[in-house]
């Protein structure tokens, strides 16, 4: 299922963004985009999502805009050294003072060494707020949820009705075949039994807390394959009407099905 969910917080080291995106997919998947500094959060990050979450492609990213106080910015006096003593030796063989300043000189390479601190204490704050940022994207994934299930549970109602119309009919069809004295009656009453039959652990399915898109996906491609049992032996109008109904509505479910765990 789809969702959406951005969260920002502030630490002395910097501000951080966390932008969650879940998007369809049959499986489920993760696509982590971190700082290069927190590239060792990969491991962590990846097991907070897979106990929150259980399908879709979900993609993370962490912006951090660092503060000084992340900071250890050092000077190599050493090289600073050297430099100065290039800039006199040029000054004294051509005669001439060049005046530059000490933002200039400390943008020459090497002189300033910047590095991340160690905050091991505040990876737990991120993770934290990455818990939090987790919690918003599966509410609305449950939200859409609602949606996805009530239109899935009203196109089998569908169905089934479409279903009970067909065998109605083909009782009253096999009465007027009797009647009239044919012998050979295409029979599709098996099929009407394995179609009900598959109906009946669709809504036993739809009933569990914790439904399986994957068996629902089973059962509707067996429904499938009954409809168009049913549609090769009876190709009268009333009938094939009803079946290609019935077929639109499966196949709409299946793309449904793909959103569901």
């Amino acid at each position: 299922m789809t969702g959406f969910s951005e969260h920002t917080f502030n630490t002395p080291y910097g501000s951080f963004c966390v932008t969650l995106t879940s998007l369809n997919h049959r499986h489920f998947e993760t696509r982590l985009y971190l700082p290069e500094e927190l590239a060792n959060m990969e491991f962590p990050i990846r097991k907070i999502i897979e106990k929150r979450l259980k399908r879709g492609l979900i993609i993370l990213r962490l912006e951090w805009e660092k503060s000084s106080q992340a900071l250890d910015i050092n000077i190599n006096w050493e090289i600073l050294k050297r430099y100065l003593d290039i800039l006199g030796e040029v000054e004294n063989k051509s005669n001439k003072h060049f005046p530059v300043s000490a933002q200039f000189i400390l943008s020459f390479p090497g002189i300033l060494n910047t590095r991340i601190k160690n905050f091991s204490s505040r990876k737990k704050i991120i993770l934290r707020e990455i818990e939090t940022a987790l919690g918003e994207l599966k509410t609305m994934r449950e939200e859409e949820g609602k949606i996805l299930y009530n239109d899935i549970f009203n196109r089998f109602s569908r169905i089934r009705n479409i279903l009970k119309e067909i065998e109605k009919e083909n009782k009253k069809r096999e009465k007027e075949f009797l009647s009239l004295g044919e012998e050979s009656i295409p029979d599709v009453n098996e099929e009407i039994t394995r179609f009900k039959s598959h109906l009946i652990a669709i809504f036993r399915e739809l009933k569990k807390k914790n439904s399986s898109g994957l068996k629902m996906d089973f059962l509707t491609q067996e429904m499938l394959r009954e409809a168009n049992a049913i549609s090769a032996k009876i190709q009268e109008a009333k009938f094939s009407h009803r079946m290609v109904h019935i077929k639109m509505e499966i196949n709409s479910i299946r793309e449904q099905l793909r959103n569901v765990v």
